[in-house]
């Protein structure tokens, strides 16, 4: 983090500002009293580049007013409405503001994740008396260009409307993975796959029982996999998921009706 020093910015402009990996930017205030604190930084943020986190706190009466500024900070108020914090990292703080007020901007760069920042601001009557107000904000920073999960069609047993699985049989139950205009399955790894919990089965030199296969007709090709059937979880709302992941490491996940048989 970098305080950009001799940076002083209203926030009436701060919550409209845009800067190198801001998505969209807001302003969170709180007050008590006398006293307001503010901070503004963007919803969403680019992954290790730089954003901006704008601090600014006023108190209409008051001879001293500190201000600290956290990450993660786990905090609460004590009976006279000061901050205690038990936990989180302090970026930055002053004790000595021999001010009414204070207005910073700090340039921030992260990895993808999700932070909360707090800003502290107090009113203190020389050292006997005094509250605080404290206002927390969160970034999220990811790439939006890059979909956390995609979401895919699959035909559990394709040839079978009901799909009904005995999870009492030795064999395997074969399920497809669909492509689509923008959506490849066979770039699925099948060593990544489980459908309910179930692997796909491996038959003779660790060979995976999968292969590509225009399943629904559309004449895209087609991932048909074989899943271990007595390894089989499926939920108890009828409802079978698969999840995996591509050669370039994109999680996708799909889910499709199952019947399970003999009924309990």
């Amino acid at each position: 983090m970098r305080l950009r020093s001799g940076t002083i910015l209203s926030l009436a402009i701060s919550a409209m500002f845009f800067t190198a990996g801001l998505i969209s930017a807001g302003t969170n205030t709180e007050t008590y009293l006398d006293v307001t604190a503010a901070i503004t930084a963007p919803d969403t943020a680019l992954p290790n580049t730089d954003f901006d986190l704008e601090v600014s706190g006023t108190a209409l009466d008051g001879i001293r007013c500190p201000y600290r500024i956290y990450e993660g900070a786990v905090w609460n108020y004590d009976p006279s409405h000061r901050v205690e914090v038990t936990s989180g990292t302090l970026l930055h703080g002053v004790i000595f503001n021999f001010s009414r007020g204070c207005m910073n901007a700090y340039t921030i760069k992260k990895p993808a994740g999700v932070y909360t920042f707090t800003f502290i601001f107090g009113w203190r009557l020389f050292h006997f008396s005094g509250y605080d107000v404290a206002v927390d904000i969160t970034v999220t920073v990811e790439d939006p260009s890059v979909a956390s999960v995609i979401e895919v069609d699959i035909d559990i047993k394709p040839d079978s409307y009901l799909n009904s699985i005995n999870l009492g049989s030795k064999g395997v139950t074969p399920v497809a993975i669909l492509s689509s205009q923008g959506f490849d399955a066979t770039e699925v790894d099948p060593s990544t796959i489980e459908l309910a919990g179930a692997e796909v089965a491996v038959r003779g030199k660790g060979k995976f029982l999968a292969h590509k296969e225009d399943v629904d007709g559309d004449g895209l090709a087609d991932l048909l996999v074989q899943v271990e059937t007595e390894d089989l979880e499926p939920d108890e709302d009828g409802y079978a998921c698969l999840t995996g992941k591509t050669y370039d490491g994109q999680s996708i996940k799909g889910c499709d009706d199952v019947v399970i048989v003999p009924l309990k």
